[in-house]
């Protein structure tokens, strides 16, 4: 059933979470997590766009990972390349309000 899964997720995947592994890092990949999560809460963003934040930032804070976050260096690789990626597909989204907010 749809709704069991979202419960059994719904943990990983919430604002807490997200506010948790920022916590975690810093540099880059979280200014870009940031950009990725204003661009999200601004009304004017079509769905499709958001369906893909939602995607990278759900990745970002999800324990599986294609490198784990724990290696030195690399462990956050993968996550900024889907980031970066994204960032450019939505380049239009983002505002100079939006960069002014992530960096905050």
């Amino acid at each position: 059933m749809p709704n069991d899964n979202y419960s059994r997720y719904r943990q990983y995947f919430s604002e807490s979470a997200f506010k948790d592994k920022l916590s975690e890092i810093g540099g880059a990949v979280k200014e870009n997590a940031m950009i990725l999560y204003w661009v999200f809460k601004e009304p004017f963003t079509p769905l499709w766009v958001k369906l893909l934040i939602i995607s990278a930032l759900g990745y970002l804070i999800w324990v599986v990972d294609v490198i784990p976050d724990i290696v030195p260096v690399f462990g956050y690789a993968d996550d900024l390349a889907v980031m970066a990626g994204l960032l450019v597909t939505i380049e239009t989204y983002i505002t100079p309000e939006i960069r002014r907010k992530a960096r905050q």
